[in-house]
């Protein structure tokens, strides 16, 4: 059909009638073919705000998660700092120093980043809760074209029991 129209329209070929109609033959062509389907984005999901917590997982995603010492604990918030920087952090506008906190050994079990090395579990001192704490340091980046390095954010996340 398309290509009947087009040798048709070849007398036209010299004049913007020739263009427009050309045109018009392939728009109908691509809406006889479903081309004029309208495609809409998918909303993107929002970015996490520093100490906010995760949205619920989708079907198959896991939330992070670790165990320590035989008890279950839930991502419950997390801070950045600049790479070797500050000994302060807030998480859900509690602020927590680092001087704080004490070691209660290290863990590899779990659905966070850096626990296949192992993360180093802490507590606050005279908090009353369960909720711990880990650690995990930023990592430098070496741009290749330039030699510019991008400094990494060392990462504290706070963890609730299930």
């Amino acid at each position: 059909m398309i290509v009947g129209n087009v040798v048709n329209l070849k007398k036209y070929r010299n004049t913007s009638l020739w263009m427009l109609a050309v045109f018009l033959v392939f728009l109908t062509g691509a809406c006889s073919t479903g081309f004029t389907e309208l495609v809409i984005p998918t909303p993107q999901e929002p970015a996490l705000i520093q100490g906010s917590t995760p949205p619920p997982a989708s079907s198959g995603s896991p939330l992070p998660s670790l165990k320590f010492s035989d008890v279950n604990y839930v991502y419950s918030g997390s801070a950045e700092l600049p790479l070797g920087e500050g000994t302060v952090f807030v998480i859900n506008g509690t602020e927590i120093s680092v001087d704080d906190l004490e070691s209660l050994g290290a863990t590899s079990e779990g659905n966070t980043p850096g626990i296949q090395d192992g993360l180093v579990v802490y507590r606050l001192k005279n908090d009353g809760t369960n909720d711990v704490y880990t650690f995990n340091p930023g990592k430098d980046h070496l741009n290749p074209e330039d030699g510019q390095i991008f400094k990494g954010q060392d990462v504290w996340t706070r963890w609730m029991t299930r």
